[in-house]
């Protein structure tokens, strides 16, 4: 299992396939240039915006698209 799918399986909610392969490019451009995974839709390079950032985290709200509840397919 990815990293990613165990954060979709630990908020409790899906991949958006569509989504997957353009944001996972930019959060792994975000690793190896600035050290780790940083939400590529955030422009602070700070600890709450390491994917899963904070915000996410809280409400469930992926702004990326990487991860949406079940209602929201």
């Amino acid at each position: 299992m990815t990293w990613f799918e165990k954060v979709a399986q630990k908020y409790n909610m899906i991949i958006d396939e569509d989504m997957a392969d353009m944001i996972l490019k930019g959060l792994e451009f975000n690793k190896f240039g600035y050290g780790a995974r940083y939400c590529p839709c955030k422009v602070q390079r700070i600890q709450d915006n390491i994917c899963p950032c904070k915000e996410m985290r809280e409400t469930r709200i992926c702004h990326c698209g990487l991860f949406k509840t079940e209602d929201n397919k």
